[in-house]
């Protein structure tokens, strides 16, 4: 995936923490007995456990994996659904605390890559704010079956707060451009 891409290339030169997008109580029931399922659990539970090192050839990350989430995308848009995924950022801000109180991070770049329902910018209640953050539009999200339901929104508001948008491709920027005001650079695939 393109994030994982970022990822191996950050981390030749910097500590890069990847976060695994939060796994949902329906999650647990299709995968529990997976094997890339199996060594999540106490961290999906119970919180503990939620760092495990990846290593790619020469470069080493951290996949951090917060503790389980709720299933909110059958929700129609509205207060239900608002409060709810306030939870599933809550858990994601959670693990992104306790990083980098057990890594003593110092500063840090936040980057989103095509995700932005989850922790679309961080929030001001953070001690350590980033020094940029970035979000990373992939596709089309309107044309994404799942997450088109609250993702035009909530990506349209990503571009707005972030510090630096990307897309990854000329229609995309423009479109991203014109319809939030800002500049949005080209960083094909």
């Amino acid at each position: 995936s393109v994030s994982v891409a970022w990822a191996k290339e950050w981390a030749r030169t910097n500590r890069v923490f990847y976060f695994d997008r939060p796994f949902s109580i329906k999650d647990i029931q299709h995968d529990w007995n997976y094997p890339q399922f199996k060594h999540r659990r106490k961290a999906i539970l119970l919180g503990s456990n939620r760092y495990h090192t990846i290593q790619f050839g020469d470069v080493t990350f951290i996949q951090v994996t917060p503790r389980i989430s709720l299933p909110l995308n059958f929700l129609p848009e509205g207060k239900p659904y608002k409060f709810l995924n306030q939870y599933n950022n809550f858990v994601v801000h959670e693990a992104m605390r306790q990083v980098i109180r057990d890594y003593d991070v110092k500063n840090y770049l936040y980057f989103n890559s095509f995700h932005p329902v989850l922790v679309p910018a961080i929030p001001k209640s953070f001690k350590l704010q980033p020094l940029a953050s970035i979000y990373q539009s992939l596709d089309e999200i309107s044309e994404e079956p799942y997450i088109a339901r609250h993702g035009v929104s909530a990506e349209a508001e990503a571009i707005k707060k972030c510090d630096i948008a990307i897309g990854t491709s000329t229609k995309l920027c423009e479109r991203h451009a014109l319809a939030s005001g800002r500049q949005v650079h080209l960083l094909a695939n």
